[in-house]
């Protein structure tokens, strides 16, 4: 199951079937503000900075280990995320460059970036099943 929720606290709590997970404690550092979004194994943080000095990546930590597994360069201001229902892809609004990236989740690399509108923000979609 994947869910999502909106941080904006560096110390914020995020409860997952066994228990809460401190997650944010390890990226407080660089996250002013983002999305999370949390599949069977891991979470993945969108640490999207400041407008003046803007982060450009995604935490990746492992759920099991509390750890830091990847940092994912992409944009800058990561913010909106969506992981795919097979969980091989995984979505991020770049609000300060106007694109989204494309990171694959085996590789922990942006595989394509696309130019879209105005500062993007959240991002979902519909899949088929």
């Amino acid at each position: 199951m994947v869910k999502y929720m909106a941080v904006q606290h560096p110390r914020s709590w995020i409860s997952h079937g066994k228990g809460n997970i401190d997650v944010l404690a390890s990226c407080r550092n660089r996250t002013s503000s983002g999305l999370f979004a949390i599949n069977d194994k891991y979470i993945f943080i969108a640490n999207q900075g400041t407008e003046e000095k803007p982060s450009n990546s995604v935490s990746k930590i492992d759920l099991a280990t509390r750890q830091v597994v990847a940092t994912i360069e992409t944009g800058k201001g990561a913010h909106g995320l969506v992981v795919s229902k097979d969980n091989k892809y995984i979505f991020v609004t770049n609000m300060y460059e106007d694109t989204v990236s494309i990171i694959d989740n085996n590789t922990n690399k942006v595989s394509t970036t696309v130019k879209v509108g105005k500062t993007p923000n959240g991002i979902s979609f519909s899949q088929p099943k």
